[in-house]
């Protein structure tokens, strides 16, 4: 058996829409509170376009975490018709508590749920307005 060659055909499997629709979805990076809090998006169109999944997104919110200054980070897009936000954070910010708040769920540090609308800067800033009151 060939350990690299296994390793290839397991870990090097991206897809070329992937490459295609991160760009986009980082250059819709939005910073608040001083860069603390950051947001991402993914539109439908940016899908169709490039015919990428949701799984070829999901690096992306990993991405805007591991940018130093970021302590909080959602990423939106539309699946099944909702809204679906995932959030991250770093230190001492329970985003489960955001996620709940929408009757979602998860971790301490990383969560989930889904907003009942196919408008995502609605969705957005919902989650905005609950991201700032817990960080305040």
């Amino acid at each position: 058996a060939s350990p690299s060659g296994i390793a290839n055909k397991l870990l090097r499997r991206d897809s070329l829409a992937k490459y295609r629709i991160i760009p986009k979805v980082l250059d819709s990076l939005e910073l608040y509170k001083e860069g603390e809090v950051a947001s991402i998006i993914a539109t439908q169109e940016w899908f169709k376009q490039t015919g990428a999944h949701n799984r070829d997104c999901e690096d992306a919110l990993d991405m805007i975490m591991s940018m130093a200054i970021v302590k909080i980070a959602f990423f939106a897009r539309i699946v099944e018709g909702k809204t679906r936000i995932s959030i991250r954070s770093k230190d001492k910010t329970d985003v489960s508590k955001i996620a709940g708040y929408f009757d979602g769920g998860g971790h301490y540090n990383a969560a989930g749920c889904s907003i009942n609308t196919t408008n995502i800067e609605e969705a957005k800033q919902l989650v905005l307005k609950e991201i700032f009151e817990l960080y305040e």
